[in-house]
């Protein structure tokens, strides 16, 4: 998403084509529309001139196979088995997903926003998360800010969660501030059971270059994992350490 003119593109069940963000860009700066989806999306990948691949790996052939071995029947999403599907949230593991948000101040004061993904992992075929949504895995507002997320997809679209930050900062509110207050109203949406399932972290740069972020303890903090994020200045990259969120509390560092 580009703030100048209030610009985005996106595309969402692609596959045989490396580096989704680039075709995104073009839908953005090459048709009238913003969203492509599937195989159109590959046609007009590979119009613009990109190239096939095949992205299946190995060891993901084979993560797949075990996988499946290891479900029962209406656990595992295939339409030609006519099987039905479980309701049963999915865990958020480091395993199961893998996206990458982003959000830049150029010279001029401009603002964009990027958000790619690999999916989540097991997921039922046609299956699309948040990233590739305007308003909730990316959004900007060129006269107040940016903000990009990364987390259980299915429940931060509910919540425009993206939208949300730059909406908050526009109130008034510093971007760290509005990555909180967004993530608690995301835990307010979602029942208290399902807390520990779901997750979600933020991140947001105001038009005047104030950056913050936050996450949700659950699915972001563990014991073999910290939630961490970047940010990029005239002093060079700095990588911090990020505030995690519960309903009431927000959690600065690691426990002892």
């Amino acid at each position: 998403m580009n703030g100048p003119g209030h610009q985005a593109g996106s595309v969402a069940g692609l596959a045989g084509i490396p580096r989704a963000i680039s075709i995104a860009r073009r839908v953005m700066e090459n048709t009238p529309h913003t969203f492509l989806v599937g195989e159109n999306a590959h046609s007009f990948a590979v119009r613009e001139g990109f190239l096939e691949q095949d992205q299946l790996t190995e060891s993901g052939r084979q993560a797949w196979q075990h996988w499946k071995e290891s479900q029962t029947a209406s656990e595992v999403a295939h339409f030609e088995d006519n099987r039905s599907y479980s309701t049963t949230p999915v865990l958020l593991t480091p395993e199961s997903h893998d996206t990458i948000g982003l959000c830049a101040l150029d010279q001029q004061g401009n603002l964009a926003a990027g958000c790619t993904t690999s999916g989540m992992a097991w997921k039922i075929p046609g299956r699309v998360g948040d990233s590739p949504i305007i308003g909730s895995g990316l959004y900007v507002d060129n006269e107040v800010g940016a903000a990009a997320g990364t987390g259980h997809g299915d429940e931060m679209m509910k919540a425009c969660l993206s939208y949300r930050v730059v909406l908050n900062m526009e109130r008034g509110m510093e971007p760290q501030e509005a990555c909180v207050e967004a993530l608690r109203y995301l835990m307010r949406k979602v029942p208290p059971e399902l807390h520990q399932n779901y997750g979600a972290a933020l991140i947001a740069l105001r038009k005047d270059g104030m950056t913050g972020a936050a996450a949700t303890r659950s699915g972001f903090k563990a014991p073999n994992q910290i939630w961490q994020w970047a940010s990029m200045s005239d002093e060079g990259l700095v990588l911090r350490e990020g505030v995690y969120v519960s309903e009431n509390t927000i959690e600065t560092k690691l426990d002892e």
